[in-house]
């Protein structure tokens, strides 16, 4: 008799691009379903080899050019195991003919995108069955099932899958802007005086027990995980923002012109693609994210911003000064505040 799973189960989502899985992990972040995040089928696989039993698999009609017989693939070998999984599947608006054979295909259901928020969760909802799971994988890391470490040195949190997805992860985005005081300094000089700053910053990330991704645009991306095994990590971030805006100062003297810093902090579901086809650095998205990155691009010189959420968790070690509500395209109206240092009693 095959095991059901019950409203915390996995869920797995498989495609292979970028923005459809974003918006997908933050439709479904307000679930209590632990997201586990595969990019090619593979990947997918290994997952399930290595022990998770989702209740929920959800496959685009697009992946890899043709989901509904990745569909048909997955039915077939999901059939075999000891736990029951429902497939739901994605297709456009627009391709209504695609119902019939993603349905044929294995499928246990369909929804379609551009998504509606509300429905989307819903038909997880109801697919998640009622019991008991035969395996629970609520309240274990990721890092048991794919075996991803920890590497200080290298400065790095990922192993050799794909994509790694984070429940709750604190993102730190330093955006550093120059303004060269000379016209004729040398555009090599000036790559190698940014480099300075940038590896600076690394370091100050490194010391506070955060990892540096990857680089956007003018930005260095740091984050890290909050688990029950790393209960200090949002202090940590916290404590790596004002640590550089200590040492701006110095950053200054290194960068030999104009620097303006700014830090957004934000907490939140995270995934990080390690292999993305169009680009050789890591591939980060999440809510997380997208709100760290627009509370960096819209602070304040010299200044960490941080979101609402962030500040509830920060605000009895931390001081923390409104600065008001701000429209982000990703979350909407947010009230953001500004981290001004540690709260002394």
């Amino acid at each position: 008799m095959k095991a059901y799973c019950d409203m915390n189960s996995p869920i797995l989502l498989l495609d292979n691009d970028g923005e459809r899985l974003h918006t997908l992990a933050n439709i479904l972040s307000p679930l209590k379903n632990n997201i586990h995040i595969a990019t090619t089928r593979q990947h997918a696989q290994s997952l399930i080899d290595a022990g998770l039993e989702p209740a929920v698999v959800i496959i685009d009609s697009f992946t890899h050019g043709d989901g509904c017989t990745l569909i048909k693939v997955f039915s077939s070998e999901l059939q075999k195991r000891p736990f029951y999984s429902d497939i739901l599947c994605v297709i456009p608006q627009t391709q209504p003919q695609l119902i019939d054979h993603a349905l044929a295909s294995g499928a246990t259901d369909i929804i379609t995108r551009p998504f509606n928020h509300n429905l989307v969760q819903a038909r997880v909802r109801a697919l998640c069955r009622t019991g008991q799971p035969a395996h629970s994988h609520a309240d274990t890391p990721l890092s048991s099932h794919d075996e991803t470490k920890i590497h200080n040195k290298q400065s790095k949190l990922f192993g050799d899958e794909a994509a790694y997805f984070f429940p709750t992860a604190t993102a730190l985005c330093v955006d550093i802007a120059t303004q060269n005081a000379r016209h004729n300094t040398d555009i090599r000089e000036e790559a190698r005086r940014r480099k300075r700053v940038e590896e600076t910053l690394a370091n100050y990330l490194h010391q506070h027990h955060l990892v540096l991704t990857t680089r956007f645009d003018t930005m260095l991306i740091a984050i890290t995980q909050n688990d029950a095994q790393t209960p200090q990590s949002t202090q940590n971030a916290a404590e790596a923002a004002l640590f550089i805006m200590n040492q701006v100062p110095h950053l200054k003297s290194l960068a030999e012109h104009k620097l303006m810093v700014r830090i957004g902090l934000d907490i939140g579901p995270l995934v990080v693609e390690t292999k993305h086809s169009t680009s050789p650095a890591p591939f980060i998205y999440g809510s997380a994210f997208s709100t760290a990155k627009y509370l960096a691009e819209t602070g304040r010189a010299d200044s960490i911003q941080i979101s609402q959420h962030l500040k509830t968790r920060l605000e009895n070690a931390y001081q923390c000064e409104d600065r008001g509500l701000f429209y982000s395209t990703t979350t909407g109206m947010i009230m953001t505040y500004f981290l001004s240092g540690r709260r002394f009693e």
